[in-house]
């Protein structure tokens, strides 16, 4: 590969101390053992201690494993939804979980805005929304929501269970676990490591509702959270997970937990942040896409220009060994993305910045 160092928002740069961790988990043959023995079981107990520490999981929440964020979407409606779900989007990966609830055979009903814009998190959705889904950090515009805009939605639906995806903001920023009913993501991001597995956490609501729903005939096939939960007991899964995964994010946690947990990484990202728009302030060619500095993402950055001037950007910046993000559905060709992942050197994040600043 010819890059050095990629800004890509996912997969991320691998550290590294994970790139040691993946080593001497090879080495130890941790990728070889049996899902069902209890070297197993320790590795996946101590990752999921490490999940609960760091993202302040409460104890009646259940942690489950998944592939990927895009299979925790629909573990949630295949178990919680009957009928219908509700979707706020503002943009591709918001719109997802609505996609996915439709492929399913559900109602679905979609509030959306413009994309670079947030959505009215009071709008008053349908009555009968069994399940009402909020992206937290859209990867394909930039734009975060914050804590209240998530209350919000809670406040304003407190029958529907609320969902929240974090991908590409879960390890940098902390969320009140308990404001809403499933948390989902995956790993390849803020987190910093390989592709292929994800997580959600389930409130005991959330878990009731599935429990009847199946209860009643709803049909889940094998991945019913019931039996995913039973497993669970045992820290195992039904399928044959991603062992080496699950090693390496619960080392990674560990670490992070020693070292202070979420508050120094969203602190170091708030700093390099800062950097960059200093930098990119500097260069008449790109502006923010998100206008309101007040909705920009900390963890995924997305700058709009003309499209000359972009390509011109990613190949100055591939000539230094930088890969950029490129733009994302229908902001391809005239957006570019940074990604704030930890995992990036400070360095190198001082590197890129000095493109615009050249």
């Amino acid at each position: 590969l010819v890059f050095r160092v990629t800004f890509n928002p996912g997969p991320s740069q691998v550290s590294d101390e994970t790139k040691a961790d993946m080593q001497q988990l090879i080495d130890e043959r941790v990728a070889e053992i049996s899902h069902r023995s209890a070297e197993y079981n320790d590795i996946s107990r101590a990752t999921i201690e490490a999940v609960r520490t760091f993202f302040a999981v409460p104890q009646d929440y259940a942690v489950l494993y998944a592939s990927s964020a895009t299979e925790a979407m629909q573990c949630a409606v295949m178990n919680l939804v009957k009928e219908r779900s509700a979707h706020f989007s503002c943009g591709s990966f918001s719109e997802l979980f609505a996609s996915v609830s439709a492929s399913l055979g559900r109602e679905v009903t979609v509030s959306r805005v413009e994309w670079g814009l947030k959505n009215d998190c009071s709008v008053t959705m349908p009555a009968d929304a069994e399940l009402i889904t909020v992206c937290a950090n859209e990867t394909s515009t930039g734009l975060m929501l914050n804590d209240e805009d998530i209350a919000s939605v809670r406040q304003h639906h407190p029958e529907a269970l609320l969902a929240v995806d974090i991908t590409s903001i879960a390890g940098l920023k902390n969320y009140p676990i308990s404001g809403a009913d499933v948390w989902l993501f995956s790993v390849q991001k803020c987190l910093g490591l390989p592709a292929g597995l994800g997580m959600f956490f389930l409130s005991p609501r959330a878990v009731e509702r599935a429990a009847s729903l199946k209860k009643n005939g709803l049909s889940t096939g094998p991945f019913s959270i019931s039996a995913m939960m039973e497993k669970m007991q045992k820290y195992q899964t039904i399928a044959t997970p991603n062992v080496l995964a699950i090693a390496l994010l619960g080392r990674t946690l560990e670490r992070w937990n020693a070292q202070g947990g979420v508050a120094p990484i969203h602190a170091q990202a708030l700093s390099r942040a800062t950097a960059l728009n200093e930098a990119i302030a500097r260069h008449s060619a790109f502006t923010h896409f998100v206008s309101d500095e007040a909705n920009r993402s900390c963890s995924v950055h997305c700058f709009a220009g003309d499209a000359s001037a972009v390509r011109s950007l990613h190949e100055k910046a591939m000539s230094e060994g930088i890969l950029l993000g490129k733009g994302y559905g229908k902001l391809k060709e005239n957006t570019f993305r940074i990604a704030n992942f930890p995992a990036v050197p400070r360095s190198e994040w001082d590197r890129m910045c000095d493109l615009f600043r050249s």
